[in-house]
């Protein structure tokens, strides 16, 4: 976390919490990402600052930031904040948008891949605040060639990251309820509904156990009480067995229909017992004959 970079994007359609920016933090030696949905771009100095402050340690300290000259990464605030924490802001040249190529590129990667998640999860467009979240938390779990195959969070935390709990955006599960339904209050009474319908958008922060889920009513729930329905097991393994799938109705057809598939047998006895006829009635013809 020694060096950073930080970039915003505008995004056309405005987020179900108002969002109309994405905001985007790389580290360069992890290459670990965060993403946020931002209201207005003054917003990004809180979003840098309050990254800073929850992944901030003593080993890992933020010295550099490198920013464009747009106005809200020359704000007082934020000017102030690095001065007093020792942190050097080095802007780009005016239009020299290149000289921060590592953001310009983390930025394009992140939104080639959210216009494509949305149409493919069938949510709703203006839920893509999470599902920025998503891609940034699956880009940070992927092998980086910057980092000679290994992911950002390997390089971050020192260790492989365990994707048992990794899932599709809006994978459809159970939510399990605890509270009592009539005043979400309370606990669950003994004739209210155990689980209600929900679907996976977004994880917790630094940890896949705890998914963000989005209920029927359009609430975003944090919880590790949730149960994904897949038909399958979401991460191949050598344990499982699995189904060959049946062949369709016209490839038995078309199968039946080849010529070195037919019945042999069948045709065989059709053919002797035409040739046993034909010898019969040649017999018969000749004892006529003879009297």
């Amino acid at each position: 976390m020694e060096f950073l970079h930080v970039d915003i994007k505008y995004i056309s359609q405005e987020g179900y919490d108002g969002s109309r920016y994405a905001g985007i933090i790389l580290c360069d030696n992890t290459q670990r990402v965060w993403a946020k949905g931002l209201v207005n771009k003054a917003d990004l100095c809180d979003f840098i600052l309050d990254t800073v402050a929850a992944h901030e340690t003593p080993e890992k300290c933020c010295r550099r930031m490198q920013v464009d000259q747009a106005g809200e990464n020359r704000s007082t605030r934020l000017i102030q904040t690095c001065r007093n924490r020792g942190t050097i802001i080095e802007p780009t040249g005016t239009g020299q948008h290149q000289q921060n190529g590592s953001a310009e590129v983390t930025v394009r990667i992140i939104q080639e891949r959210l216009a494509p998640t949305m149409r493919s999860s069938g949510l709703d467009m203006k839920w893509w605040p999470e599902i920025l979240r998503t891609i940034a938390t699956t880009k940070n779990l992927s092998p980086s060639s910057v980092l000679d195959g290994i992911t950002p969070y390997e390089a971050w935390h020192g260790y492989k990251p365990d994707v048992s709990n990794l899932r599709a955006p809006d994978t459809k599960g159970y939510l399990i309820t605890k509270k009592d339904s009539m005043t979400n209050k309370g606990k669950r009474k003994i004739i209210d509904t155990k689980a209600e319908p929900c679907r996976m958008i977004d994880y917790a922060e630094d940890t896949l156990a705890i998914w963000q889920v989005l209920k029927d009513n359009g609430q975003i729930v944090l919880t590790p009480d949730a149960f994904f329905d897949e038909d399958r097991p979401h991460i191949p393994c050598t344990d499982c067995t699995y189904t060959e799938a049946q062949p369709t109705t016209e490839t038995v057809m078309d199968h039946a229909m080849t010529p070195s598939n037919r019945n042999t047998e069948g045709q065989r006895t059709t053919d002797t017992v035409m040739n046993k006829h034909a010898v019969i009635s040649s017999n018969t013809n000749t004892r006529l004959a003879n009297r």
